[in-house]
């Protein structure tokens, strides 16, 4: 291992990181128009001048509405930077309904039969969804 983050890394920790960066990627490009990301605002607190105008904060929560310019800046940011690891919890949120949700940095996620494309995600994510199960 050459890099210091591979260093400060458990075994298995770096594989981990890459199958939550590649569910959150793939949540993300497969949610539906008009879908918000909420994130808990006792996540990273460089995310509010990281999303800057992209997202809102209400009752405790950063939201982003999920617009595509929104969808490619958030797949950007795990792609470079394992976003995804800087949030607590997160709720993926269409038309009131809570389709995903993810606790404790993504340790437990829970993704709702109703999220369009649900057998592809489930399918493509198994080795992932089943370490949580």
């Amino acid at each position: 291992m050459n890099s210091t983050v591979d260093l400060l890394m458990l075994p298995g920790e770096f594989e981990e990181y890459q199958l939550q960066r590649e569910f959150f990627i793939d949540m993300i490009g497969l949610a539906p128009k008009a879908a918000q990301l909420h994130i808990t605002s006792d996540s990273w607190d460089g995310l509010p001048s990281l999303l800057g105008t992209r997202m809102m904060e209400r009752d405790g929560e950063w939201i982003v509405p999920l617009r595509q310019e929104n969808k490619d800046f958030l797949v950007q940011q795990a792609q470079a930077d394992n976003l995804q690891s800087k949030f607590v919890h997160f709720f993926l949120l269409h038309e009131g309904t809570e389709i995903v949700a993810s606790y404790d940095g993504m340790c437990t996620v829970l993704v709702d039969e109703s999220f369009p494309s649900y057998p592809l995600l489930r399918k493509k994510h198994a080795a992932f969804l089943n370490l949580m199960e």
